[in-house]
């Protein structure tokens, strides 16, 4: 084992942890949220979300202070140290808040590390609070369903492959190219499937439910976990395109790593 990878798996459990205290906190308020506010990109956020959020930040910073710290309510937050650290967490305290609000129990806590020279994710954890489902991984150390090692699919064909997607709400910019690719898609592949949470889709990869995986506009908080999992599951993961992904970027698409030319063949063409 490298000195990175023994960091890592040293730095897992603290992320388990924070997973599991936000998730006991958002399964208590399952039904019982007190008010939803509409933020600027036009998405969801209840006062669970916020607090989700603090909670994780505040068992994170306390053990990793030099760390960047990057959540989907309160943004990025660059250490104060002068030790600079090549680590940048990214959260989202509750992917699937508009599941969480309509109380559809397909949602999730979501805590990714990236290392920042890369762009890359290196660690993940994903926790569904109401099946009590625990996600892990980290590079180098293989993907987890809590005790049960996971890999994707052996789905070699498009035509045979269940997908998933999901849809931006950035509508003006991309619904109609996401029309045309649903529809090519839906007639090259067995079928597709939307859960509303791009972190579950992603580890659904992950576990060989679904064989594959595209969508636009997602955020580093949305993803990065659950692509840190996938990797480790044996998934690949590209941008649309076909180009090599990092953070940040505006669209992906991820697989059993079998079907992703085909992926990528059938997204690029036009019908």
């Amino acid at each position: 084992m490298s000195k990175s990878e023994e960091s890592l798996k040293s730095i897992l459990p603290v992320a388990i942890t924070a997973a599991l205290k936000a998730g006991k906190y958002i399964e208590s308020k399952f039904g019982k949220y007190k008010s939803i506010q509409t933020k600027v990109d036009a998405s969801w956020v209840t006062e669970v979300d916020k607090k989700s959020e603090d909670m994780i930040f505040k068992i994170l910073r306390k053990k990793f202070p030099n760390h960047e710290f990057h959540g989907e309510e309160t943004g990025l937050t660059k250490s104060k140290n002068k030790e600079k650290s090549d680590y940048r967490w990214h959260v989202d305290p509750l992917d699937g808040t508009t599941n969480f609000i309509h109380n559809f129990p397909i949602f999730c806590v979501s805590i990714g590390l990236e290392q920042i020279s890369t762009g890359q994710p290196v660690l993940g954890v994903i926790y569904q609070p109401m099946s009590k489902q625990l996600y892990k991984a980290y590079k180098g150390g293989g993907a987890f369903e809590g005790k049960k090692k996971i890999t994707v699919s052996k789905k070699k064909d498009l035509s045979e492959s269940l997908l998933s997607t999901g849809f931006s709400l950035k509508k003006d910019q991309y619904f109609e190219d996401e029309m045309r690719t649903f529809s090519r898609m839906a007639f090259d592949s067995n079928s597709i499937r939307r859960t509303g949470s791009a972190a579950m889709d992603l580890t659904y990869v992950a576990l060989g439910c679904f064989d594959g995986f595209w969508e636009r506009g997602l955020a580093p908080w949305d993803i990065a976990a659950a692509l840190a999992i996938l990797k480790e599951a044996g998934g690949h993961f590209t941008k649309i395109d076909g180009t090599p992904f990092k953070l940040g970027d505006l669209s992906i698409v991820a697989s059993n790593t079998k079907i992703h030319s085909q992926m990528i063949s059938a997204l690029n063409t036009e019908k």
